[in-house]
């Protein structure tokens, strides 16, 4: 049996974050997900850095592209720090 690291964990909730919360926008997911004192260290443009500005963002863009999805083509994890690359597609048929 596998043990689960603290890397594969992390990872996962960046997966879920992804996938449910910006794809299918799962706002308890995000809930769920996010911490009350997160903060974004990559703030877009007119967004306070904190969770509130990121579900704002995630709100923005649901409404404006409401078939919109995010795909993750790497993930990086360091116990429990990950970075990705994801494509934003708000046009793709599934």
């Amino acid at each position: 049996m596998r043990t689960l690291t603290a890397s594969d964990a992390a990872k996962a909730v960046i997966r879920r974050n992804t996938e449910e919360a910006q794809g299918k926008g799962r706002f308890d997911v995000f809930e769920e997900l996010f911490a009350d004192d997160f903060v974004d260290h990559t703030p877009q443009p007119n967004m306070t850095p904190d969770k509130a500005g990121v579900r704002k963002l995630y709100a923005y863009l649901r409404a404006a592209f409401p078939d919109f999805h995010a795909k993750i083509h790497w993930q990086l994890a360091d116990g429990d720090r990950v970075t990705i690359r994801e494509l934003m597609n708000h046009c793709e048929r599934r």
